[in-house]
């Protein structure tokens, strides 16, 4: 895959990460709700299945 194709994935999703959404909610909403150690672990989660997704994106891409 070429190094446009993989800096325009990393973009999309640096841009999708940093924009509010139900993910911000969800986080604020356990954080607020359970404090910081549960906020912490719903913003590693989230992060983990944005990884994930953005893993078989590439998977999709490269065939």
């Amino acid at each position: 895959m070429p190094l446009s194709l993989w800096l325009s994935l990393a973009a999309v999703c640096a841009m999708g990460a940093m924009s509010p959404g139900p993910s911000l909610a969800m986080v604020l909403r356990h954080t607020l709700g359970g404090g910081r150690a549960p906020g912490v672990v719903a913003g590693l989660s989230h992060a983990l299945g944005v990884g994930f997704y953005a893993l078989l994106t590439v998977w999709g891409l490269g065939r």
